[in-house]
């Protein structure tokens, strides 16, 4: 519903040449633009839960992300996948954006490298399967 005025404000930015906006993208299409990305953001509410499946999802495509400083992304910060940011704020993401860009394209890399690796161990739907599956079977066993 925004298309025409963000069409309108690349313009205005002179970067309408860098911008596509690819309108509707069915979702077995995603991972390739996704994949087209240097960095990604997953910003979420800093007061309320959140589910970061999102973050997963670019994560296994390689790239770093950008996400708000709460529990559910301390991983990011921990395993060297990208950057959190205190609040979501046009100045703290910027940072953020420049901090990850400033890295240059090899570091980036290497940080997708990492965080696809990550996610592979850690969080797919046949990982996380296994998991829950042996903690009820545990005593079982």
């Amino acid at each position: 519903p925004e298309r025409n005025m963000l069409e309108k404000l690349a313009q205005d930015l002179g970067i309408a040449e860098a911008v596509r906006f690819a309108g509707h993208v069915d979702h077995s299409s995603i991972g390739i633009y996704i994949a087209l990305a240097d960095i990604l953001c997953a910003i979420v509410d800093t007061e309320d839960l959140s589910n970061p499946i999102k973050c997963y999802e670019y994560l296994a495509c390689g790239r770093p992300v950008v996400v708000t400083k709460k529990r559910e992304f301390e991983f990011i910060s921990e395993e060297g996948l990208g950057v959190t940011v205190p609040r979501n704020t046009v100045q703290d993401l910027a940072e953020a954006f420049l901090q990850l860009q400033t890295l240059g394209a090899s570091e980036r890399t290497l940080m997708g490298l990492r965080a696809r690796e990550y996610v592979v161990a850690n969080h797919t739907w046949r990982e996380r399967a296994e998991r829950i599956l042996g903690e009820l079977y545990k005593d079982k066993r």
